[in-house]
């Protein structure tokens, strides 16, 4: 039996390692178009996603498929959805038909050793969904007939009966009717002067007060919202940030990206920095021609979100 020299057997295990990894495709960041919202309980809703080799370049037609995995906060049974290409190269879509209400956790493997965690699902059962999707439009309100207050009812009663007096006054000269115009004068004037009094406190007030907007409901702030944004949209594969250490558990970022922890630490002009975040976000080889990060198709609520997660959020 011929021996092959150590030298060349080296470059033949190397060469076959380098195969080996080709194949596997190294490691994928998993994009997902949109966050799902109004997710119901036994109801199906649909999951898209691009799936990009070393975050740059679109893969279609993976063999296994990409795969979602998802479990409720005390799992009896993971459910496992295989996703399909759809649309454009490197595009997938996955249908998903939870059995049950509550917080959801869940996973995407593309390909690579790692499965990519994905932000909390909130799932609604069929009642609450049905409430917060379409509730009833309510019978429009009639207005009420207009009420005149009772001092303003006085004052003009007072003013009529001065008037009149003094018309009489003037024709008669009697002293009555002079009598009779200064006590309508009087009430008039007392009557206005309550009217007032009670308007005035009540519209002061409203004037200062600002009107207080509530959130509604279940709709995170932006920088929440942002938070996870930065998860769903596979910003974790390339890049640490401490704020999301807790939402994605053991997962392991690849670092090939600069560590956005404490991105705004020594920035004077924070919220112009967060301006130019917002320009990079929305397509950063215009801002930096060899850049290595490809424009994600974000919306403009999207990249607003991110923007001010990235600039405001500080680790926990």
């Amino acid at each position: 039996m011929k021996k092959i020299p150590v030298s060349l057997a080296l470059v033949l295990l190397g060469m076959s390692l380098t195969v080996s990894l080709s194949q596997a495709g190294g490691w994928a960041v998993v994009t997902l178009d949109a966050l799902p919202k109004n997710v119901i309980a036994g109801e199906p809703f649909t999951v898209g996603f691009m799936v990009r080799q070393h975050g740059r370049t679109p893969m279609g037609g993976l063999r296994p498929p990409p795969t979602l995995a998802l479990w409720p906060a005390n799992p009896s049974k993971i459910v496992a959805v295989e996703a399909a290409d759809a649309g454009e190269k490197g595009h997938y879509s996955a249908t998903v038909n939870l059995p049950s209400s509550g917080t959801w956790k869940w996973t995407v493997r593309a390909f690579g050793a790692q499965d990519q965690p994905l932000p909390p699902l909130t799932v609604l059962d069929k009642e609450a969904g049905s409430a917060s999707v379409g509730s009833p439009v309510p019978p429009p309100v009639m207005p009420a007939a207009p009420v005149v207050p009772l001092p303003l009812i006085i004052g003009l009663i007072g003013a009529i009966g001065s008037i009149g007096a003094i018309i009489i006054w003037k024709r008669t000269a009697a002293g009555p009717a002079l009598a009779t115009a200064a006590a309508g004068a009087m009430i008039a004037t007392t009557g206005v002067g309550l009217f007032v009094f009670q308007t005035a406190p009540a519209e002061a007030q409203a004037a200062v007060q600002p009107a207080v907007i509530q959130p509604a409901v279940g709709q995170p702030d932006k920088a929440q919202m942002g938070g996870q944004l930065f998860i769903a949209k596979g910003c974790i594969v390339c890049h640490v940030n401490g704020a999301v250490k807790e939402a994605i558990g053991n997962f392991t970022s690849f670092n090939v990206g600069p560590d956005l922890t404490h991105i705004t630490d020594g920035r004077a002009d924070v919220e112009g920095y967060r301006l130019w975040l917002e320009k990079w976000l929305w397509n950063p080889s215009l801002l930096k021609p060899q850049a290595e990060m490809p424009t994600l198709g974000l919306s403009e609520a999207e990249i607003s979100a991110l923007a001010v997660f990235l600039t405001s959020t500080a680790p926990k």
